[in-house]
């Protein structure tokens, strides 16, 4: 009992020298073998070490092994501490994938009415009401793939979830983590998976995910098709587990391309929920425009309806351009001398518009289309949505493409 105590003083000492790793060391030495009362004081002191040390990984795995010893407020606290840890994945070309707690919602998201709709049935309601939807047997782990053309909206619907959830999330930029040294990328996945079981419950989001779930038949025909074929079965191995456990991890893929994703990867069990976040419409567009260009100061009356006509065919990442664009465009010429100091616009913000290339999603979907006609018929079923936005898209397009001309008069 002597040599106990001794150990416990040590520990003190080192908590108050701020040893924080040494401390760990020696609570993980000591914790299995204490006493019931000694066990809740270390267990909590071993949190705080890896909080100290700013290592999410092992404070949240410490939490969860340990989550019975501890009263509520004392998990509430720590698990607070623990999401403000900006942590980064351990492994070679991963250093911008970390944890992160999200504080976007899905009020923030302008348009999407329908997707939010889906969404909130499919995803945020059975994560947020688990134990209600296990009571009734019903499988809360299947895998979601997030598509459509760039700049939609999929990465911050996918912070929205994590942020109406309240459960800690990972953002994975596939295309950045992959490794230049054989072998790198599939341990780079393995640890991915291996924090989110550890630290579940979580949700991670899997962004670009062509990039290496792409079609095997095509990257056979690379020379690095040995090392993507067994990247994507690294992949298809951590899926399985994960959704086969039920275990709290939560994953969603997103793609601009879905046509290129192995269809392995979409078969029932993995990634078997599509969900397709298309451009926004005339009313949402000129929401957009109401909202970017509200957060501009010194604004005189705008004509939302004709920024919203001649914008046919942009995403809201092009709207945000194009109202920061516009008004640095005017604050430049005020700057040079080639204005007078006045109020921003409609017409500065046409000028951004017919700047950016004509209908930018049309490009994209025609070429998007071609591909459509190699798939089969599941797949065509599966992506139905993104088809039919595509037909009516590019069919519009030239009758936009004379509205946009005429505006371009008016204003």
């Amino acid at each position: 009992m002597e040599q106990r105590q001794i150990i416990y003083d040590r520990i003190n000492d080192l908590l108050a020298e701020n040893e924080w790793f040494k401390a760990a060391q020696l609570i993980e030495d000591t914790i299995e073998s204490s006493v019931a009362e000694k066990k809740v004081m270390l267990a909590y002191n071993l949190i705080v070490c890896y909080i100290k040390l700013k290592d999410s990984w092992l404070s949240q795995k410490a939490l969860n092994k340990y989550s019975s010893l501890l009263n509520e407020e004392d998990k509430k606290q720590l698990q607070e501490e623990i999401l403000k840890i900006p942590s980064k994945i351990k492994g070679e070309g991963v250093s911008a994938i970390s944890w992160f707690k999200s504080d976007t919602k899905m009020s923030d998201i302008i348009g999407l009415e329908k997707v939010k709709k889906k969404i909130y049935e499919k995803i945020i309601n059975p994560i947020k009401y688990e134990s209600f939807y296990k009571e009734y047997g019903v499988k809360l782990s299947d895998g979601f793939i997030f598509y459509g053309p760039p700049g939609t909206g999929k990465t911050m619907l996918a912070k929205a979830i994590a942020g109406e959830t309240g459960i800690r999330m990972l953002i994975v930029n596939l295309h950045e983590m992959v490794s230049k040294y054989q072998g790198q990328t599939t341990r780079n996945l393995h640890s991915i998976f291996q924090q989110a079981r550890d630290g579940n419950p979580a949700i991670i989001f899997f962004d670009e995910i062509d990039s290496i779930a792409q079609n095997r038949n095509q990257s056979e025909i690379s020379s690095t098709g040995g090392e993507e074929r067994r990247i994507i079965n690294t992949l298809l191995t951590e899926l399985d587990g994960a959704m086969k456990e039920n275990n709290g991890i939560y994953i969603i893929g997103a793609t601009n391309r879905p046509q290129d994703i192995d269809s392995a990867i979409s078969r029932s069990g993995r990634f078997n929920q599509f969900i397709y976040i298309g451009p926004p419409n005339l009313h949402e567009r000129i929401e957009l425009f109401k909202y970017y260009i509200g957060k501009l100061k010194k604004v005189d009356k705008i004509d939302y309806y004709k920024l919203g006509l001649a914008s046919f065919g942009f995403s809201p990442a092009d709207i945000a351009l194009a109202c920061d664009n516009g008004a640095k465009h005017m604050l430049s010429l005020m700057a040079q001398g080639k204005e007078s100091k006045r109020l921003l616009t409609t017409k500065d913000f046409i000028w951004a518009i017919k700047q950016m290339p004509k209908t930018p999603l049309i490009h994209s979907y025609r070429d998007i289309l071609n591909t459509f006609k190699k798939l089969d018929s599941e797949q065509r079923n599966q992506f139905a949505d993104m088809k039919k936005d595509i037909i009516f898209f590019v069919r519009k397009a030239r009758k936009y493409k004379i509205i946009y001309n005429l505006l371009s008069y008016v204003i």
